[in-house]
């Protein structure tokens, strides 16, 4: 599985993360392989500047990921308060 979400930095400026688990398939992805197959794949902007990899989400009782919860995961480590 992977997600991506975006986290607001200022009023304009959107920071890009993916949440990656460390096994896709039967085969182990490097952040290396991420970065790699998203430059021929996407728009330059959209490449995500940060590449986290997890051993699971966190998931609602009903099996859905619960995206709010990497979003904050990923502001606390930019450091970003809300507020």
């Amino acid at each position: 599985e992977r997600v991506c979400v975006c986290v607001v930095c200022s009023a304009l400026f959107f920071v890009h993360h993916a949440f990656f688990s460390a096994f896709l398939g039967h085969k182990q992805v490097s952040v290396e392989d991420v970065r790699a197959f998203c430059k021929g794949k996407l728009a330059t902007f959209k490449i995500p500047q940060y590449v986290v990899m997890v051993e699971e989400y966190p998931m609602t009782v009903t099996g859905k990921i619960q995206k709010f919860l990497l979003r904050d995961m990923a502001a606390a480590a930019l450091g970003l308060t809300k507020g």
